[in-house]
């Protein structure tokens, strides 16, 4: 086996990605609006100073700050990924890619996959995931299912969303002489 280093850029951000961001925004969207109608309904209704209304706005700006922040740091964890001397490196987490059993693009990777834990993400999808069709448990570092590739291990599965998955897939299977 040949010791790899590699850095990989994931894909772009794909529709279910997109859509969960649009979604998310225009929910946030609505609370606020409808949050700063009923301070300006009691702030007209009651006779008090528009001023008062500051913390609705304030409230809009700090939600959607939030998303923003969320967004980015959502982004960049799994905006790329890395191999460090045969080591899948995503964000904080690390697997070894010895004993490494199979790697193959799986697109259908997440249809009927339920997360059971952490987050689902602003800009990507993230967390450890089930499924009965993918064959049970795997971790998921997504921006397009796409591009989805699997590595399978014996005991672990782990999803990354490559820009060139064939790319990936070679320099993995040459790094650890998986057929």
């Amino acid at each position: 086996m040949a010791a790899l280093t590699q850095t990989f850029e994931s894909a772009p951000m794909g529709g279910r990605v997109v859509r969960q961001m649009v979604l998310a925004v225009v929910l946030v969207g609505l609370i606020v609006i409808f949050e700063s109608g009923v301070a300006y309904h009691t702030a007209v209704v009651k006779g008090i100073p528009l001023i008062r209304m500051w913390p609705a706005i304030a409230a809009a700006v700090i939600a959607f700050g939030v998303m923003g922040g969320k967004f980015v740091c959502d982004r960049n964890t799994t905006a790329q990924f890395k191999i460090i001397d045969n080591v899948l490196v995503t964000g904080k987490k690390s697997y070894p890619l010895t004993g490494l059993t199979d790697i193959s693009r799986n697109r259908e990777i997440m249809s009927w996959a339920v997360r059971m834990l952490g987050k689902g993400g602003l800009g990507a999808i993230r967390g450890r995931y089930w499924s009965l069709r993918s064959g049970g448990m795997f971790d998921a570092f997504l921006t397009d299912t796409e591009y989805a590739v699997v590595l399978r291990w014996p005991k672990n599965a782990v999803a990354v969303s490559p820009a060139d998955p064939e790319l990936f897939i070679h320099t993995v299977r040459k790094a650890v002489d998986v057929p």
